[in-house]
């Protein structure tokens, strides 16, 4: 668990829930739903593990800018319903990353991932080998899928059609019972983060 709390700005209350959820492992958030509490949450304090805020409308933005100009270096996660090339740049020059509302939980266990590194993901791959009977090769996939890794990223790195990949990660899905290759991938980062931290 991380000391400074996480910052989430997001209107809709049930983006807020599922955001709190993915985090709940991570550490202690401060859920905000108006734009107002949030730029006194962010007058209060620069210290946080990192910002997660909703954009469409514009206001997130702001938010980020101005916590910027307060001196608040804390990494950020933008969340956008859609993604052009004018957001992109308003995010790169916010020092954030941005991800699409419809994202998946692996998106944000990455993210936080990123602020602390945590040690590689192949040992918690190695206790599911043994504990869901998977196969070399799908103890691969789901590692390169925990390291950040996509299915047009994964098939091409072991030289393998998108198709032949499916095969594999709808085998290994049967396996471990996760609906997707990114929800399995989530599990196992979740897996090595509690393992790190006891």
């Amino acid at each position: 668990m991380r000391d400074d709390p996480f910052l989430v700005f997001q209107p809709d209350e049930i983006l807020l829930r599922a955001i709190d959820r993915m985090l709940r492992l991570f550490g202690e958030r401060v859920l905000l739903r108006t734009v107002t509490e949030t730029q006194l949450a962010l007058e209060g304090s620069n210290a946080w593990a990192a910002l997660v805020i909703d954009v469409d409308g514009g206001s997130g933005f702001d938010i980020l800018k101005e916590a910027r100009k307060r001196g608040c270096s804390s990494r950020a996660l933008l969340i956008a319903g859609a993604v052009d090339e004018t957001c992109s740049r308003q995010a790169l020059a916010l020092d954030a990353s941005i991800a699409l509302r419809t994202f998946q939980p692996a998106t944000l266990t990455t993210f936080v991932a990123k602020l602390h590194p945590l040690p590689s993901p192949e040992s918690s791959v190695d206790r599911w080998v043994s504990r869901y009977g998977l196969t070399p090769t799908e103890s691969e996939i789901l590692i390169a899928a925990a390291n950040g890794g996509t299915h047009i990223q994964i098939a091409h790195d072991r030289m393998i059609s998108p198709r032949t990949l499916q095969k594999h990660v709808e085998n290994l899905l049967r396996k471990t019972q996760d609906d997707t290759l990114a929800a399995a991938a989530a599990r196992v980062l979740r897996e090595t983060l509690r393992s790190a931290t006891t």
